[in-house]
């Protein structure tokens, strides 16, 4: 019986190895995302200090306001097009949701 016990203790760390692993994977996305986003709040900064005319537009998600420009948006992307279309993809495969809307378009 104790060896039964020490498979699920061993099969829980296995999972629970699993589980850090992929919270730390979540963090470092969210990280590259706050930057990307930091990155547009500075471009947007700088319109606004240089009397750029910008006005109210959209990035993708129609719910998502912005007063950056499509140009500083696709700079940032070809900036970073690695980065961000690696997290779309890890978010394609997580999220079914996502992925449904994705299929739909």
């Amino acid at each position: 019986m104790a060896s039964k016990d020490y498979e699920i203790s061993d099969s829980y760390a296995k999972n629970l190895e699993k589980a850090v692993a992929a919270t730390e994977k979540l963090i470092n996305n969210l990280k590259k995302i706050k930057q990307l986003s930091e990155e547009i709040a500075r471009i947007n900064l700088m319109n606004k200090v240089m009397d750029e005319t910008t006005g109210m537009g959209y990035i993708y998600a129609p719910q998502v306001k912005t007063s950056v420009s499509a140009n500083d948006v696709f700079n940032v992307l070809s900036k970073h097009s690695r980065q961000f279309f690696s997290i779309v993809s890890e978010g394609v495969q997580q999220d079914s949701g996502l992925r449904n809307t994705i299929k739909g378009l």
